[in-house]
């Protein structure tokens, strides 16, 4: 039986003091695809890529909507989420895309990049 978790959306924001970070949040799903409720989390799964090159995966805990990827190197940081319940795991989210840039006179550049009702946003 193939039980696919509804898809949910991703909002990377990189926000930078002393160094750039990416902050990606989430609503927890509470259907499958098939309209059904999901019963209980296990926990979410973070897929991460840097310039196109595979990153480590992380494990969320089920009850997290949230993680924060700290000194973020320049470069396009690109994410997908997932769902796992009773050891199956959903499909991936559709992959969103945040560009760090370099810093001006210790000043984030800002940016807003909004699609799929996902949003981008580096600010200061």
């Amino acid at each position: 039986m193939n039980r696919l978790l509804l898809g949910f959306g991703l909002l990377v924001v990189s926000s930078i003091l002393s160094a750039q970070s990416i902050e990606l949040t989430w609503v927890k799903p509470e259907l499958r695809e098939d309209g059904t409720a999901i019963q209980s989390i296990d926990r979410f799964n973070i897929y991460h890529t840097f310039d196109n090159v595979i990153q480590d995966n992380i494990e969320a805990a089920a009850d997290d909507t949230s993680y924060t990827v700290f000194e973020a190197a320049e470069g396009v940081h690109t994410f997908q989420i997932s769902t796992v319940e009773d050891g199956l795991e959903g499909e991936k989210s559709d992959p969103i895309s945040a560009p760090v840039l370099p810093t001006v006179n210790s000043r984030p550049a800002k940016m807003l990049v909004t699609g799929n009702n996902i949003t981008v946003q580096i600010i200061d």
